[in-house]
């Protein structure tokens, strides 16, 4: 992985790679990601300020440098998040109200709230379905950023900020990863099990303990009467309840008809639900011979898994990868989200 570095106007700083001791290069889907470089410290330059590499989509900002001495030399080693995270610097004030499509209101919000961020809108996706959102927010808990990637999920999608090395523009996009599943037939299947020799001493761990399954959201209309919304994920099963406070996101009927408002309340008891999944960790080496990461595999993909010995497959997505290169030595490691069982005799091994 090719490494360069940008002062704070994005010019290039020198005409060389930047040559490092050990990267860590953590990319996230539903987060921002982050990063952590060392160099020897003849090879810092005080107008460092970002990290971009033409092999990964993202831009690390150079946010903390720590300068040490060892027995075995000086050294720097630099931190901070990817690009994305400049939308934390803005918070999602005042109350914003909006119904349409879901990257339709991303790209509003984020228009509305990005201030003096010098990013323009990419081209639309068409991606989604229909949401209504009702935020009273206020400055000390809703920061852009974050908010943007709480109201995605919902639906399986996430936003990026893409920097154009050639123009020198940054774009904020809405996309989503690719579908690899068995059961579609665009796209080239992944699937990682140890009988394919796609991956290697996996390990799986299951907890429920925070698992909710229906949401009860409580609202206050224009009159002070109680609204209550039920979200229902339970399919049959005991009622796994969980309740969501958003009394003091009282109506507006001025700006909203009770149907809208209700709407509102229905997509925070899905956001909230979101953050009470099952965890089903599965963890692997996957084994670069069948498949190749970037290649056939990447960030936001939805794949297979098959944990033969427990008679287990899933269909997940790839919500993390945590890429660390040193010593001419290149690992990652994949995070899956929210696993959906599929039958075990249906997926090929």
């Amino acid at each position: 992985m090719e490494l360069l570095t940008l002062d704070r106007n994005f010019q290039l700083v020198g005409t060389s790679q930047l040559p490092y001791i050990n990267l860590q290069w953590n990319r996230k889907y539903f987060h921002c990601g982050d990063f952590s470089v060392q160099i020897v410290v003849d090879d810092y330059d005080e107008n460092m300020r970002y990290i971009y590499s033409h092999s990964r989509p993202e831009v690390g900002m150079i946010q903390k440098v720590e300068y040490t001495t060892t027995l075995t030399g000086s050294f720097v080693q630099m931190s901070g998040f990817f690009l994305e995270g400049i939308l934390d610097f803005k918070a999602v004030f005042p109350q914003y109200i909006g119904t349409g499509n879901i990257e339709v209101i991303a790209r509003d919000m984020f228009t509305k709230y990005k201030e003096d961020l010098n990013v323009q809108l990419g081209d639309i996706q068409g991606l989604g379905d229909s949401i209504d959102i009702n935020d009273s927010s206020e400055l000390t808990s809703e920061y852009l950023g974050e908010h943007l990637y709480s109201i995605l999920r919902t639906q399986e999608l996430s936003y990026r900020l893409r920097y154009d090395f050639m123009s020198g523009n940054m774009y904020f996009e809405v996309w989503q990863g690719i579908d690899r599943t068995q059961e579609q037939n665009t796209n080239n299947p992944v699937t990682f099990a140890e009988g394919l020799g796609t991956m290697e001493n996996p390990a799986v761990i299951y907890d429920d303990s925070n698992w909710r399954n229906y949401a009860v959201v409580i609202g206050t209309d224009a009159n002070d009467t109680v609204v209550t919304v039920n979200i229902d994920r339970a399919n049959g099963d005991i009622k796994r309840i969980l309740l969501v406070d958003e009394s003091g996101n009282k109506r507006d009927p001025n700006e909203q008809t009770l149907n809208q408002y209700r709407q509102s309340m229905a997509l925070k008891g899905e956001e909230a639900l979101w953050g009470h999944t099952k965890i089903i960790n599965v963890e692997f080496d996957p084994i670069d011979e069948s498949f190749f990461y970037l290649d056939d595999y990447d960030l936001g993909d939805k794949c297979d898994i098959v944990i033969q010995n427990l008679g287990m497959s899933y269909q997940s997505r790839i919500i993390e990868i945590y890429e660390v290169i040193k010593e001419n030595m290149s690992i990652h490691t994949l995070v899956f989200g929210e696993k959906i069982p599929t039958l075990y005799e249906k997926v090929r091994t």
